[in-house]
């Protein structure tokens, strides 16, 4: 934020400012303030990022952008207050040429980098290992989730993070996505990825990983409806290689793909010993070490969210003899459905909670650790989406109203 690159910038800004407040043309920077306000809004979640577990310099290209373009405004109407017009023609290409420069002389492998992002993903090296995996999977976003293993090595298909776009090209949906950590599963994710790489990222530093770990890999995976991995490095083959859970699929260059032997579903009875969990600071946390500990056969932990009966779920898993039940579940973007052989039986449904979403029979959802869905169904079929919170509408309501104010006074502002 404080780059050396940005000190022309600055000091420019800096002295037409003074020179318009020394001219006393206060009127510039009203019309600089819907650009300063969201840069100042930006700014503060620079600071609140780190404490809600997301990267700090998310923020900062916003921040930038945004104060950058006020202080582009203050300089041109400084700049208007020269009568003569060869100064504006000198000086814009002036200040273009300093910026060029100042750019040239702070910014490194720039050339590099340009040609690799914007080569496209056909000219990478191993491009069409990755394409053989997509066709390799079989499709269905009804399938059970991937996983795979997170190396440097992963950079000569074009990204570390390549597989997230499995989605887009195999029709499959990953533990570990675009968004993941915008979920209450994320922390899981991570710990899976975990796992089966020999150099995980463990992006989100307050929740512990491992390393090269298969102890009840097949568990962790089944409890997350995941059924297949992708690994990269020797010791990663040679761990799933012995682990008795896995099959090797396919080999695709440097890449090999594994199976568990069985496809996990994404909804199952919930039926043993249930404990509830206090919510309150660090609830994620002790939900998170539930999961690292979990081997298929620990009591469920329930959050104790105040806005459902959680005891009634507890005591309704305590209660429930059925073990196994016909389930399934349809996908799409905005939800998905349930069919269920079992109404009236906790059920555990894979997915990340989240309060927003709302099902078709209006029944409460809980809150199961490492972060998914419990529900009682009382019908075979129901149907989740997201419902909108008061925040969302309120969201909503002012977006319209700024469009509708920015619609009808546009022609008043001057720049």
């Amino acid at each position: 934020f404080l780059s050396k690159i940005l000190y022309p910038a600055g000091i420019i800004i800096l002295l037409t400012t003074i020179v318009l407040i020394f001219k006393k043309q206060l009127q510039t920077f009203k019309t600089t303030l819907v650009w300063i306000i969201p840069g100042i809004v930006y700014l503060g979640l620079f600071f609140l990022f780190p404490k809600i577990g997301l990267v700090d310099a998310r923020a900062l290209p916003q921040t930038l952008l945004f104060f950058l373009i006020a202080g582009a405004l203050i300089t041109a109407s400084c700049i208007k207050l020269i009568k003569y017009q060869i100064v504006h023609l000198l000086f814009i290409p002036f200040l273009a040429t300093l910026f060029i420069v100042c750019t040239v002389l702070h910014v490194k492998n720039l050339s590099f980098w340009m040609k690799w992002n914007y080569s496209g993903w056909q000219d990478k090296k191993h491009y069409e290992f990755v394409r053989s995996i997509s066709d390799a999977l079989e499709p269905g976003f009804d399938k059970p989730r991937v996983i795979y293993e997170h190396h440097p090595d992963l950079n000569q298909a074009g990204t570390t993070r390549v597989f997230e776009m499995l989605p887009y090209f195999a029709k499959r949906s990953t533990m570990e996505g675009l968004y993941l950590q915008s979920t209450l599963l994320a922390p899981a994710s991570l710990y899976l990825q975990s796992q089966i790489s020999k150099a995980p990222s463990c992006a989100i530093t307050e929740f512990k990983c491992t390393r090269l770990s298969f102890d009840t890999l097949n568990s962790k995976m089944d409890l997350n409806a995941s059924s297949a991995i992708i690994v990269i490095t020797k010791k990663a083959k040679e761990g799933a290689d012995n682990y008795e859970h896995l099959k090797l699929h396919s080999t695709h260059g440097p890449y090999s793909i594994y199976n568990l032997g069985y496809e996990p579903k994404y909804a199952v009875p919930l039926i043993g010993k249930a404990d509830l969990l206090e919510y309150k600071k660090g609830w994620a946390l002790k939900a998170h070490d539930w999961f690292m500990d979990y081997d298929g056969q620990n009591d469920w932990m329930v959050v104790d969210i105040p806005w459902v009966n959680n005891t009634k779920f507890v005591e309704a898993i305590l209660n429930n003899q059925v073990s196994d039940c016909d389930t399934s579940v349809e996908l799409n973007f905005d939800g998905f459905k349930l069919f269920t052989g079992c109404p009236g039986v906790p059920h555990l449904l894979k997915f990340a909670y989240q309060d927003s979403f709302k099902n078709s029979s209006d029944l409460p959802i809980y809150l199961v650790a490492p972060g998914m869905i419990g529900f009682i169904p009382s019908e075979e079929e129901t149907v989740f989406n997201f419902g909108h919170k008061l925040s969302w509408k309120i969201s909503d309501y002012v977006s319209l109203i700024s469009f509708i104010l920015i619609f009808f006074v546009r022609k008043k502002i001057k720049y």
